[in-house]
């Protein structure tokens, strides 16, 4: 019996083991926060190419012609060829005198993407975009890509190249695998996004005001 008892109270002051048993302890917590310290930085630096390559393609979206017909106005008045789009003592649509409708048509909002416009799709010019989006960020295809014509009331009438127009583009559900964090990706993706298990990258949108659009403007 006392033997028994001697080897028991020696196993409880052996120590020999407890470096071993304690790394063993706090090695999956330092090889997550490696890991995890890894993701955050490829994260942030998706986040930066995100945010360029909308930059790009709102820059590509202003100088080249839109991804919809239905903010090209053909029907200029010749003899009002000039004037403002807005009056500037009202604040107000500068009207033809002759029909009073409005000499600048304001065709209010449209929204492109992959699938078509909200009104009258130029395909090949969304293309022109999208490709500009996704070369920066490969992770993104071109159904992440949203671009928005909003019309500003100004320019004048006849202005070469089209009135200005206020160009926004954005991301919509896009996403980045990670290695460790991929678990918090469900918790924060925007609504109506499918979830494919992936970390989220924010819409970064860019809004820029149009140049000119090409003579068909």
């Amino acid at each position: 019996m006392k033997s028994v008892t001697s080897a028991a109270d020696r196993f409880r002051r052996e120590t020999s083991g407890a470096s071993l048993l304690e790394g063993l302890l706090v090695l999956p917590i330092v090889v997550f926060t490696v890991f995890a310290v890894i993701d955050m930085g490829l994260y942030m630096w998706q986040w930066n190419q995100a945010a360029k390559a909308t930059q790009r393609g709102a820059r590509i979206a202003v100088v080249t012609p839109p991804a919809t017909d239905a903010i090209i106005q053909s029907n200029w008045v010749v003899a009002e060829v000039g004037r403002e789009c807005r009056d500037e003592a009202t604040g107000l649509p500068t009207a033809d005198p002759a029909t009073g409708t409005a000499l600048c048509t304001n065709f209010g909002t449209v929204e492109c993407r992959s699938t078509g416009c909200t009104s009258g799709t130029l395909q090949a010019s969304f293309n022109t975009i999208s490709d500009e989006v996704t070369n920066l960020l490969p992770t993104a295809t071109a159904a992440n890509v949203v671009v928005r014509y909003e019309y500003s009331g100004l320019g004048f009438v006849g202005r070469p190249g089209g009135n200005p127009v206020i160009v926004t583009v954005y991301l919509e559900c896009a996403t980045t695998d990670l290695i460790v964090l991929d678990f918090l990706a469900g918790m924060t993706l925007p609504a109506g996004c499918p979830d494919t298990g992936s970390a989220p990258i924010p819409p970064f949108p860019t809004i820029m005001i149009s140049e000119s659009f090409g003579s068909t403007t």
